[in-house]
């Protein structure tokens, strides 16, 4: 995990394939493909969409200058994906949806336009949700392994 310019937290895959962050939308995996979903984002977004120099990658986990400034050259050209919710009275719309613009130039804006959209199915607080049950784990704690970058 890497921090960008405007501390927006990002997941960058090991080989720089790609980046993501979460967000909340509007219009989340619409079955009507016309709508779109719409987030307020921040300056971080909008560099996202443009070029960047190394130095706007403020944080890197690995203190070593030489592997932080090619992890900056690999986060440069991960292209930005979205992992977007929406949370409903049944439950939860997702998608990963990749921005393609933004209102306005400078600044707050409203992603609007997207360039690949993959919807997750519905996920409803009343359906069958016994494929996040671990049967090995009694206690109901969520275990996540955190792996320092290398």
């Amino acid at each position: 995990m890497f921090v960008g310019k405007g501390k927006q937290p990002r997941l960058l895959h090991p080989e720089g394939l790609l980046s993501f962050t979460v967000a909340s939308a509007v219009d989340v995996a619409n079955p009507d493909r016309r709508k779109k979903p719409r987030t307020l984002k921040g300056p971080a977004t909008r560099d996202a969409l443009g070029t960047h120099s190394v130095d706007e990658w403020a944080l890197f986990m690995n203190p070593e200058a030489e592997r932080a400034a090619e992890r900056a050259q690999i986060a440069k050209s991960a292209p930005l994906w979205f992992l977007l919710h929406e949370r409903t009275d049944r439950g939860l719309k997702l998608e990963f949806s990749r921005p393609a613009g933004m209102t306005g130039t400078t600044g707050r804006g409203v992603v609007r336009d997207w360039d690949d959209r993959i919807f997750v199915p519905f996920l409803d607080v009343d359906g069958d949700l016994s494929a996040f049950d671990d049967p090995t784990d009694g206690d109901g704690d969520i275990d996540v392994p955190i792996e320092p970058l290398t």
